[in-house]
């Protein structure tokens, strides 16, 4: 991880950056220290307790202490859609897993990563179901996928799908869903809403809380182009959510989405991630949609559907 140190950290011990800016624990500072080429400041060791200066080019190191050697490394080409030194963010196509499972050894996400990375770690902080397609943040390191990780769990990396939805109701043009999500007994996979004022945990009866915001970008009763914004990050949320209130889905038959729209999986894809990088850059980075979600966008809502302004 390579920072260029700006004004406004002029004077700030390194050791109170690394903590109340970047987040270290104060394990991952020893471990630092512990390294000749933990921190180095212009391509020289420096202690913790070096003052920064503008323009000081601040270098931090890590070894990774674990290993990716169960993901078998597939070699097959990834979709970048931006990388740096500290992170990587790809297009994902729809039908390939993130993870491998028991059931699932051969062509993974993962495996693909891995395979580019090779010898770093995979460190997957914004996840995809299989069959979605869409932008997928990776670390490259320890320390970037812990500040990272902070940053998913205060809701500070803004997601942002696509969806066609069909339902037979009255949809508004834009609004939020406030339904509690809870695992779908007997099942371990399939999730419910709940209509509760309590929150609980996915296994008891009052579920946990969950919010999406969403607004129409093009209807053709009974089909419909959402622009979604989930504001918590539950298990199969958007899906649960958009199946709870009438309109499942396209797609989507586990949770009662039609299948007969044109398109073999469902109509859900990862279209824009916004994030801050530890020196302060601001990103937003967008995933082009696939070639069967823009066909299903031309057949149902026209050629005046702008695929490339959607996103």
């Amino acid at each position: 991880m390579t920072i260029i140190i700006d004004e406004s950290l002029d004077g700030v011990l390194i050791r109170t950056y690394l903590k109340s800016r970047l987040g270290f624990s104060q394990s991952m500072i020893t471990s630092l220290k512990a390294r000749p080429d933990g921190i180095l400041i212009n391509g020289v060791h420096a202690t913790v307790r070096h003052e920064l200066k503008p323009g000081e080019r601040l270098e931090i190191n890590f070894e990774d202490t674990r290993s990716s050697e169960r993901i078998k490394k597939i070699d097959k080409p990834l979709d970048i859609i931006f990388e740096n030194d500290s992170v990587l963010a790809v297009n994902k196509p729809y039908g390939l897993a993130v993870h491998p499972s028991k059931k699932l050894q051969d062509d993974t996400l993962a495996g693909r990563v891995v395979n580019y990375l090779s010898p770093r770690i995979f460190r997957c902080i914004t996840r995809l179901d299989r069959d979605t397609s869409g932008a997928v943040l990776i670390a490259k390191d320890k320390p970037t996928a812990a500040r990272l990780t902070r940053l998913m769990e205060a809701h500070r990396i803004k997601k942002c799908y696509l969806a066609v939805v069909r339902g037979d109701g009255q949809l508004p043009a834009d609004g939020i869903i406030k339904l509690n999500i809870r695992l779908k007994p007997p099942s371990f996979i399939e999730r419910e809403t709940v209509k509760s004022d309590e929150f609980g945990s996915e296994r008891d009866e009052c579920g946990c809380r969950a919010e999406t915001r969403f607004e129409i970008i093009a209807a053709n009763p009974p089909y419909y182009l959402l622009r979604i914004y989930p504001l918590t990050g539950r298990t199969h949320q958007l899906r649960v959510h958009f199946s709870g209130v009438g309109f499942p889905i396209v797609g989507d038959t586990l949770y009662g989405g039609q299948t007969d729209a044109g398109i073999s999986r469902q109509a859900l894809h990862a279209a824009r991630l916004e994030f801050t990088d530890a020196d302060g850059t601001e990103y937003c980075l967008s995933a082009p949609l696939h070639d069967d979600f823009r066909e299903l966008i031309k057949s149902l809502f026209g050629t005046e559907a702008d695929t490339s302004a959607l996103i």
